[in-house]
């Protein structure tokens, strides 16, 4: 049981490692890394090529500009967590026709990375509709 474990803590203790370099690599500074840590250490879990480099991929993708991408989720991220194909992806067409354009989009999204999170139906979709 005991290699296990130790086995265990080497490849989380690995994960974390690839995770923190791959922020850095992906321009991260070192006050936005420690403040995406500290919100959601579960971040450190994930894994690069599976999990963390698509989600940033289709962030800039979407429309931000890599350099912004890091201030974004330094704010938010939470973003890192969710699932791309489940929540962020298919977030993004509700948000479009409130916006009316991906540019008007992307600025507030910048603004409020939050709406990325937002259950549509209870907090961002006008009563009456």
């Amino acid at each position: 049981m005991r290699g296990q474990s130790q086995l265990l803590r080497n490849k989380s203790d690995h994960t974390a490692r690839e995770a923190i370099h791959f922020l850095i690599d992906s321009g991260f500074t070192e006050n936005q890394l420690k403040s995406t840590i500290l919100k959601n250490p579960p971040i450190l879990t994930l894994t690069v090529d599976r999990q963390l480099k698509p989600k940033m991929e289709f962030l800039k993708i979407f429309g931000w500009a890599p350099q912004d991408v890091p201030s974004v989720i330094a704010r938010n991220p939470r973003l890192l967590s969710m699932s791309l194909e489940n929540s962020l992806a298919s977030r993004i067409p509700h948000l479009r026709s409130l916006f009316g354009s991906k540019d008007h989009l992307c600025k507030a999204l910048k603004i409020a990375p939050q709406l990325l999170l937002s259950d549509f139906k209870k907090q961002v979709i006008p009563k009456g509709e």
